[in-house]
């Protein structure tokens, strides 16, 4: 029902705004809203694709609406998909996908690689534009939930229980907050404004494309724009 809310730009203003009057102030914000490709259903009711609309947009209009109540040095942590090797795709193909000219879901990995890189451009962008909070991207591993259960068939659940417990990416919900606790709390956030890790408490350098000025500007753009109006891509 949260995810829901937070994919239009109503929900998340009316969010945030809630927060704004509670009249609290924070050390920490963590966004952890995602969604998979929707393939019968891609777009939410503002034309925007689904995962765009979550992925991005609604990290942007959170972290927008809520900024005012952050104290000075607070640490903002995006949990998506960052330090993760993806599949190698453009930069025009990654900017096809994010604007919605391109709505190639044959392979659901092309939206799925487009956003992780995207959302590791946006934590750059926001650290250069808001210096006065640290930023962090992290990668969360494969958390077996009820999304990933409703998600794929009985057969392949197992199998990727398997795999990934091999590869040591399976883990709990709960191991994964510790995991993030650590990351969120770690002395090495304060050697630069953004930083990144995987789930193995290992920083890692992001993606080329995350620190692309060109394209990092780009994508702020296209998300301020969409959030400041009822924004239809076609």
């Amino acid at each position: 029902r949260s995810i829901l809310r937070l994919s239009t730009t109503t929900g998340c203003k009316t969010f945030t705004e809630k927060l704004r009057n509670s009249g609290a102030s924070y050390d920490y914000l963590v966004m952890t809203m995602g969604v998979w490709p929707d393939w019968k259903n891609r777009k939410t009711q503002e034309g925007i694709d689904k995962v765009v609309a979550i992925d991005l947009l609604g990290r942007f209009l959170v972290f927008d609406g809520v900024k005012s109540l952050l104290k000075p040095n607070a640490r903002v942590m995006n949990v998506l998909g960052s330090a993760f090797k993806m599949k190698p795709l453009s930069k025009p193909d990654i900017k096809d996908l994010i604007s919605g000219k391109n709505w190639d879901y044959i392979d659901p990995w092309n939206m799925m690689t487009a956003i992780c890189y995207s959302a590791d451009a946006f934590v750059v962008q926001a650290a250069k534009r808001y210096p006065e909070f640290k930023f962090i991207g992290t990668h969360p591993g494969i958390v077996h939930t009820e999304l990933t259960k409703n998600t794929f068939p009985s057969w392949q659940i197992e199998l990727n229980r398997i795999i990934t417990s091999w590869l040591h990416l399976a883990i709990s919900e709960e191991e994964c907050g510790k995991i993030h606790a650590l990351i969120l709390s770690s002395e090495n956030v304060e050697k630069r404004p953004a930083t990144f890790f995987n789930f193995l408490l290992e920083g890692r350098r992001a993606s080329d494309i995350a620190y692309d000025d060109e394209y990092g500007s780009w994508l702020w753009e296209l998300i301020e724009a969409m959030s400041k109006r009822n924004y239809n891509i076609v």
